[in-house]
């Protein structure tokens, strides 16, 4: 069975992607290694944390907090207050820094898009033992609230600050795209220029890292931020330049595992071969694709980055198979029926395996996956020659490289 800690490519600010309702937005929060403790809204112990959130037009509205929790087989518990006066408070009791959101559950606050309404993007913080925490702002712009009341939530209150102009940018045009989906208008220049200036973003969060080295938030945003978008080898020169201090911290030692790679999936090295069951009930093995180049797309039908990437995907197969490109994908979806529908739905029409269902063979660990997508080259010799996270524009710009 896949690891259940990987990190899937859905960083909050990735919303600007995602969420078609709430049952989605319960994938949002990454499964990571902390220990658990149990809300208890009566608790006066030193362990503590309250929540007093005041967001202009969420009164009468359905407030839905989500907070860690590796026990619960999501990751995460779920809490939800209905609010009066546009406040909202919550409490428990906590024994170790906690990411946790807050996002409003009420159909005249969702926004209407081609896959249906989506809630607003969330408040992202952290819950902390005995922190006191303050939110402001607007229902129409939660996820750039005014934070405070501890350490690690003034940091990322600096950190929505400093990316501020930026990440409305962003979402301006992602409303633009979304406006032109809902009129039946085709806006493919305006996708990549969503990307663009996305990686703009990532890049302004690698610059405050730089200005915060000793930010005990710095290795949450490389985490979290950042490596989903490059190779593990091109973030680490941002893990190095932060104080040993920030390294021994929780996500300093957790992001200190992520540089960890299989001797077996180094670019260069051969490529691990496996023997899986794909979506036809046959055996394929990576040896049946020696001789030409293969591709191997890590992929979910939760994940909207990789469905949103699929229709250039299905393009750029179309163009190059002739020249003797190949494609599998794996997939890490817990219900098949949904995988199977979206590979009809995205009319993938190559190989599929789902890897929570193969009999023994962890294909994830194997080639150290840690974020969706992530496309794997290997050459008709079985080297491994390249690996791009998320929808890099590099990866087409490498088999253009190859076949033309």
């Amino acid at each position: 069975m896949p690891r259940k800690n990987i990190i899937f490519a859905t960083s909050l600010n990735l919303l600007i992607y995602k969420h078609t309702n709430m049952r989605k937005l319960l994938f949002l929060l990454p499964i990571l290694a902390i220990t658990f403790a149990s809300c208890d809204s009566n608790s006066t112990k030193p362990n503590s944390y309250s929540v007093d959130a005041t967001i202009t037009g969420i009164s009468g509205s359905d407030v839905v907090m989500l907070i860690e929790d590796p026990t619960n087989p999501q990751g995460f518990r779920v809490d939800s207050l209905k609010a009066t006066a546009d406040q909202v408070s919550f409490s428990g009791i906590i024994d170790t820094v906690r990411v946790a959101m807050i996002t409003v559950d009420d159909p005249k606050h969702m926004k209407m898009t081609s896959e249906g309404p989506i809630p607003p993007m969330p408040t992202q913080f952290f819950v902390e033992p005995g922190a006191e925490i303050k939110i402001s702002g607007d229902v129409n712009t939660m996820h750039l609230s005014t934070i405070g009341g501890s350490p690690m939530n003034n940091q990322m209150n600096a950190l929505v600050r400093f990316v501020g102009k930026q990440q409305v940018l962003v979402d301006s045009l992602v409303d633009i795209l979304r406006q032109g989906q809902l009129e039946g208008v085709q806006l493919d220049q305006m996708r990549d220029n969503i990307r663009a200036e996305y990686m703009n973003l990532v890049d302004l969060y690698a610059e405050f890292v730089r200005n915060n080295d000793d930010a005990d938030l710095s290795p949450f945003i490389i985490k979290m931020y950042i490596a989903q978008f490059h190779e593990m080898g091109k973030v680490k020169p941002l893990y190095d330049l932060l104080t040993e201090r920030v390294k021994a911290t929780t996500y300093g030692k957790m992001l200190a595992n992520d540089f960890y790679e299989s001797s077996e999936t180094t670019i260069g090295n051969q490529a691990p071969d496996f023997e899986l069951i794909d979506s036809n009930n046959e055996i394929i093995k990576l040896s049946d694709f020696s001789g030409r180049y293969l591709v191997i797309d890590f992929w979910g039908s939760w994940c909207k980055p990789c469905r949103i990437s699929h229709p250039k995907l299905v393009q750029t197969v179309d163009k190059y198979k002739s020249k003797g490109l190949q494609m599998l994908g794996i997939a890490a979806d817990k219900e098949n029926d949904e995988w199977l529908q979206a590979i009809k739905d995205d009319k993938l029409t190559w190989q599929h395996v789902n890897a929570y269902t193969q009999p023994g063979t962890d294909v994830l660990s194997l080639y150290s996956i840690k974020a969706f997508p992530t496309k794997v080259i290997i050459s008709p010799e079985g080297e491994i020659v390249a690996q791009y996270v998320g929808d890099d524009p590099a990866f087409y710009t490498f088999l253009e490289t190859i076949y033309e």
